[in-house]
C-alpha cells in the first residue's frame, strides 16, 4: 500500500504545481478574452482542488495506520 500512497502524493504535487503553474503565467493582454481568461482561472483552481483531495487522501489513509 505505500507506493500508490506515494504516487497519489506526488500526482496531488504535479497538479498543484500545473495550477501555479498556469496562474503565474496568466495575463490578461490584447487578444485575451475575459472568458478564455476565467477558464484559465477556472481550470487552475480545479487542478488545485484535485491536489488537494488527493494529499487529504494520503493523510487520512496514514493517519489510520
Amino acid at each position: 500500500m505505500g507506493r500508490k500512497l506515494v504516487v497519489y502524493w506526488i500526482f496531488g504535487a504535479i497538479l498543484v504545481m500545473l495550477s501555479s503553474w498556469i496562474l503565474g503565467n496568466i495575463e490578461q493582454t490584447t487578444g485575451t478574452s475575459p472568458i478564455s481568461y476565467a477558464l484559465a482561472v477556472f481550470i487552475a483552481f480545479v487542478l488545485v482542488l484535485a491536489g488537494g483531495l488527493a494529499w487529504i487522501t494520503v493523510a487520512s489513509v496514514v493517519a489510520k495506520h
